[in-house]
């Protein structure tokens, strides 16, 4: 199992760096909104990090 963060401008921006680097088999564990810098909330730049999970493909032997 993998889980990586990415962090972008957007949910969408954020989604296909993820699925660029990972390929299109990954799962959307958590998203949160945050908004860095400025003052008093005033002047900040806001950004979206998601954490995603991508599952091994490799068959499981259960003996």
């Amino acid at each position: 199992m993998i889980v990586k963060t990415y962090t972008a401008s957007t949910t969408e921006e954020a989604m296909a760096n993820a699925k660029a680097e990972l390929g299109q088999n990954i799962i959307l564990l958590t998203e949160r909104k945050q908004q860095i810098g400025g003052f008093l909330c005033f002047g900040g730049k806001k950004i979206v990090e998601v954490t995603v999970v991508l599952e091994d493909t490799y068959p499981k032997n259960n003996l």
